[in-house]
C-alpha cells in the first residue's frame, strides 16, 4: 500500500473502516490495518502533524478480534492448563536448584546464549502448556538470529498482545531470558513463585519510581555479570486492541547503560486466539518472527533509539508472511491429536494422584 500524504492517509483508513466496520478479522485485513498502522504511527513520530487527530484514527484500526464466550472443549482446555500449572509447579521449583550449577555449565558453553539444564525444562514446560491450549507455534529467523546473536546478550522487545505471548517466548525462542514484568505478575499464585524460585523474573513496581529504577539497575547487574539476555514488553502491557502502542523509556535506558543490541520479537496471531478480556483460550496457528538484533552504532540517545526499533517493529508487522507460512484458527491434524492427548493425560494423571492421595489419607 502506497501512501503519498497524510490526507490520503485519512480517506483509505476511512474507507476501510467503514468497509470492514464489524468483521471479524481475516487474514487479508488483518495484513492491512497493519499496514495502515505502519503508515500512521510514521506520521505521528514525525512530529509533522499537530492538527492531526491520530487518536480517532488509530481506534478506527483496532482489531475486531471475536471473543469467545468458551465452548465445553475450551474449558476443558483452561482446566487442564490451570492442573498442569498444579502439577509442574513442584518440578520447576525443584528445578531452580539448577540455578547455582549454571555459572559452572555455562562458563563451559562454547555458545554463552546456550539454554541450561534449568532452560531446556522451563521450555518444555512452556510446550506443554501452549499444547494443552491447542497453540500451534511456527518461527521464522530461527538460525539467522543465532548467527547475529551470537554470544551476545540482548533485550529482547516482545510485541504483548495475548495471554500466552510469555509462553510463546519462553518456548519457541532459541535463547533464555530473564523477564522483566510489572509487580503483579509475581503475586499470580504459582507463577509468580515459579518466576521468582527459578530467577527468571524481576519484577517492577510501576508506582514506585525508585523501586523501579532498583529494578531495572538489578537486571542490568544480570545482563552485565551473567551474559544473559533481558525480555520485556515495551508498550508496559497487553495490547487492548492487538496494535503496537507507544513504548516505555526504560527498556532503551537500559539497553544503552549495558553497550546491548536489541531484538524485536514478533508474534503474529496470538491476539486472535486469546486476547484481553477473554476467559477462555481458542486453538491456532501463530508466527513467532524473530528480527535482527538492532545495535546502537550511532550513539542514539534512549528516545532516538526508541523509534528507530519501533519503525522497526512497525516494519515487520506489516510485511506480512509466506503463504505457507500464516497465522491461523486451525493447527496440522498431528498436533491436534497430541494436543487432545496431553488434555486427557493431565486430567487422568490429577485422578490419579487424588485417588492415590485419598487411600493414603483413609
Amino acid at each position: 500500500i502506497e501512501i503519498h500524504s497524510m490526507e490520503e492517509l485519512q480517506l483509505r483508513i476511512i474507507k476501510f473502516s467503514s468497509q470492514n466496520k464489524g468483521m471479524v478479522d481475516t487474514h487479508q485485513i488483518e495484513l492491512e490495518k497493519r499496514i495502515l498502522w505502519q503508515q500512521l504511527q510514521s506520521f505521528k513520530m514525525s512530529g509533522d502533524y499537530q492538527d492531526t487527530n491520530f487518536e480517532k484514527l488509530e481506534k478506527l484500526l483496532h482489531f475486531n478480534s471475536e471473543i469467545i464466550k468458551g465452548s465445553i472443549m475450551a474449558r476443558l482446555r483452561t482446566g487442564a492448563i490451570l492442573l498442569a500449572l498444579v502439577l509442574f509447579f513442584p518440578i520447576l521449583i525443584a528445578s531452580s536448584l539448577f540455578r547455582f550449577l549454571s555459572p559452572f555449565i555455562r562458563y563451559f558453553l562454547k555458545n554463552k546464549n546456550s539454554k541450561l539444564p534449568l532452560d531446556i525444562i522451563t521450555t518444555l514446560w512452556a510446550r506443554i502448556m501452549l499444547c494443552i491450549a491447542c497453540v500451534y507455534v511456527k518461527v521464522e529467523g530461527h538460525q539467522n538470529f543465532i548467527e547475529k546473536l551470537g554470544n551476545s546478550p540482548t533485550v529482547g522487545l516482545f510485541q504483548h498482545s495475548s495471554n500466552i505471548d510469555g509462553f510463546i517466548v519462553v518456548g519457541y525462542c532459541p535463547i533464555a531470558f530473564k523477564w522483566i514484568s510489572k509487580k503483579s505478575i509475581s503475586n499470580i499464585p504459582l507463577i509468580g513463585q515459579i518466576g521468582l524460585a527459578t530467577g527468571y523474573l524481576v519484577p517492577i513496581d510501576r508506582s514506585n519510581r525508585e523501586a523501579a529504577i532498583e529494578s531495572l539497575d538489578r537486571a542490568k547487574k544480570i545482563m552485565i555479570e551473567t551474559n544473559r539476555s533481558i525480555a520485556i514488553a515495551p508498550e508496559g502491557s497487553r495490547s487492548p486492541h492487538g496494535q503496537l502502542q507507544d513504548f516505555k523509556k526504560g527498556p532503551f535506558h537500559m539497553a544503552i547503560n549495558c553497550e546491548s543490541s536489541v531484538t524485536p520479537l514478533i508474534i503474529y496471531g496470538g491476539y486472535n486466539l486469546w486476547p484481553k478480556g477473554q476467559k477462555w483460550p481458542s486453538p491456532g496457528t501463530v508466527v513467532l518472527r524473530l528480527c535482527d538484533p538492532i545495535l546502537n552504532e550511532k550513539d542514539l540517545d534512549y528516545q532516538e533509539l526508541s523509534d528507530v526499533v519501533r519503525k522497526s517493529m512497525l516494519h515487520e508487522m506489516g510485511r506480512g508472511y509466506p503463504v505457507d507460512n500464516r497465522p491461523s484458527k486451525s493447527v496440522p491434524f498431528y498436533y491436534e491429536v497430541l494436543s487432545n492427548f496431553t488434555l486427557i493425560s493431565v486430567y487422568l494423571i490429577t485422578f490419579y494422584l487424588l485417588y492415590c492421595t485419598f487411600n493414603f489419607i483413609f
